[in-house]
């Protein structure tokens, strides 16, 4: 009974709000509440995140400032952010800004899937066609000759020579996606290994732009936000690293298994020995729990719980017990 009772104790001491927050923390407000810089579309999960946190340990408040993800990494950096929530990775240019500062890397905590509702910002990533081609489904390897062949690798600039047959065969792809300079662009190059789109290749800015071409076109083929896949319009499976084919619906997304897959995520600072923050660690403890993934499933853009193995390696990565 008096072990429990000194565990307990001591569980309350550790998690009180002077040992998560430093009096003289940069992030906290003239009121004192605890200022967290980032992304928009994480409206509705982070102030319900914060509600349960201030229950949970009472003295702690948060003040969001929603504006965008590229708020979040200048005020992580410069330590008047407590965490940084974002809709995509650091950029290259924020990368090398946080290691003149802070050295090492920082760490990238997901926290739940991009969702497949209309109304949310992020998306998975899809591989769209007209509902009048044949193709059901698409690998990497394939997807990267129709748009950023590597030198010495073969293009695909005919339907036919990704193996489509009848009246589509012979004519050339028509292929429009999201720009390299956007969020979207940038991370399929990568996940391609490629540096540039090929020559023809149309860039747009938004995801509704690209599903509006080839909803028009059977010739087009287009790499957009999934959410934006409508009446007259597929999306294809993918093949995954064990060379499944994953289609892109709510299934496939929670399987982890869906290789254009993107989610949200909370970056942290970590001190000298590694350690994430107390103050980043608590609230990430909470979001990836039982509770907290509940949270983040109920707001109305319906992003999407992590599985139960990506929520295990979550949790060791920022260094809280599975």
């Amino acid at each position: 009974m008096i072990l429990r009772f000194l565990a307990a104790a001591a569980a309350l001491l550790a998690s009180s709000p002077a040992n998560l927050v430093p009096r003289d923390a940069p992030y906290l407000t003239p009121d004192g509440r605890v200022r967290v810089v980032g992304y928009n579309d994480m409206d509705q999960m982070l102030p319900s995140l914060g509600e349960r946190f201030s229950r949970d340990h009472p003295g702690v408040r948060f003040d969001f400032v929603l504006k965008g993800t590229r708020t979040a990494p200048a005020a992580l950096i410069d330590g008047t952010s407590a965490f940084a929530p974002m809709g995509a990775e650091f950029e290259p240019a924020d990368l090398a800004a946080w290691r003149r500062v802070h050295g090492g890397e920082p760490l990238a905590v997901p926290i739940a899937h991009d969702s497949l509702h209309p109304s949310a910002l992020s998306s998975p990533t899809g591989i769209l066609v007209h509902e009048s081609n044949p193709m059901r489904r698409m690998t990497l390897a394939s997807l990267r000759r129709v748009v950023a062949p590597l030198a010495g690798e073969r293009p695909a600039m005919l339907w036919r020579d990704l193996g489509v047959r009848g009246a589509l065969a012979d004519k050339p792809i028509r292929v429009v996606g999201l720009a390299a300079d956007t969020a979207i662009g940038a991370l399929t190059l990568r996940r391609m290994g490629a540096a540039d789109y090929r020559a023809g290749f149309e860039a747009k800015r938004q995801s509704r732009d690209v599903a509006a071409v080839v909803a028009a076109d059977p010739a087009a083929i287009g790499i957009a936000n999934l959410n934006h896949v409508t009446a007259g319009l597929r999306a294809l499976a993918i093949a995954g690293k064990d060379g499944r084919f994953v289609p892109g619906d709510e299934r496939g997304i929670r399987s982890g298994r869906y290789p254009l897959d993107r989610t949200l995520l909370i970056y942290v600072r970590r001190d000298g020995n590694g350690r994430v923050e107390p103050l980043a660690r608590a609230f990430l403890d909470l979001a990836l729990s039982p509770a907290g993934q509940a949270i983040i499933a109920s707001g109305s853009r319906k992003y999407l719980p992590l599985n139960h193995r990506e929520i295990a390696a979550a949790r060791v990565a920022a260094g809280l017990p599975e």
